[in-house]
């Protein structure tokens, strides 16, 4: 299985989230699933989320780790010129009768579309993930929540099917590829599946999508002229010479966007 995901190292990640006693106990008990090796998803008690449903043999958990203990999304700590301004737009599209729309493009089992949730709670959200396997943990976890819209599905810069790299791929890192050898997944394009959900505007698009970047950059960019932000992680150090975010770099360049870098993630703001 590897090293452990939790460790006694995010001890002070968890006091600093969920409080001494609250963390204390929240951590013991994350740590426990590094000591199971079930494929079943099993149920961790988050304080102020509720009840959260994680494999242990695919550690489920380090994403939760990295969502809700590190805080890897909190744009407010790692933007603070720039997210007021996010939020301004959140306010007014809500006041002036609209819905703003959440897009997560690799959505995994969903501890980010719960961050999403928590940040702009009358968001829609579409939650859009390749692995069916994911996806039936996804599903259970945002099974509470409204206006929560998950596809099973790829976004790529052009509509076409795609099939996961590796069979067993399960976990965090699924790729997809004309070349890959699992199952088969629609890709969608971003103005597909604006269509589907009848929006035309997103609020932020978070994109994580194990290199796909390069094919969904190099696509319809329509859709980037209607977005306010974006949270990418881009993956050129996991395919070196494969210039995965060649074609994100040349359309912002274009574009008026903010550029800011917070741990994994390339944070774009509309000037």
């Amino acid at each position: 299985m590897g090293p452990p995901a939790t460790t006694v190292r995010w001890l002070p990640n968890y006091i600093k989230a969920f409080g001494a006693v609250r963390g204390l106990s929240l951590l013991w008990r994350t740590a426990r699933l590094d000591r199971t090796n079930g494929s079943q998803p099993e149920r961790l008690a988050v304080p102020g989320l509720g009840e959260i449903w994680l494999r242990p043999d695919v550690r489920d958990h380090a994403i939760f780790q990295q969502v809700w203990i590190k805080r890897e999304y909190d744009l407010l700590a790692s933007a603070p010129r720039h997210f007021p301004g996010l939020m301004e737009t959140y306010r007014a599209t809500l006041a002036g009768g609209g819905r703003p729309l959440v897009l997560d493009a690799g959505a995994h089992v969903g501890m980010s579309v719960l961050w999403w949730r928590h940040v702009f709670p009358e968001a829609r959200i579409v939650a859009v993930e390749p692995s069916s396997e994911n996806v039936e943990v996804l599903r259970r976890n945002v099974a509470r929540l409204n206006n929560v819209t998950v596809l099973h599905a790829a976004v790529a810069g052009n509509p076409r099917a795609l099939r996961v790299m590796h069979p067993a791929a399960c976990g965090s890192a699924v790729r997809v590829s004309e070349k890959g050898t699992g199952e088969s997944v629609p890709a969608l394009t971003i103005a597909q599946i604006l269509d589907q959900v009848d929006a035309d505007h997103i609020l932020l698009a978070k994109i994580d999508i194990e290199g796909g970047e390069a094919d969904l950059f190099a696509g319809d960019l329509a859709w980037l002229d209607r977005t306010r932000a974006l949270a990418i992680e881009t993956h050129d150090c996991l395919y070196p010479g494969e210039g995965t975010s060649r074609s994100l770099f040349a359309a912002i360049a274009e574009r008026p966007f903010d550029f800011l870098t917070s741990g994994e993630n390339v944070l774009l703001f509309r000037s």
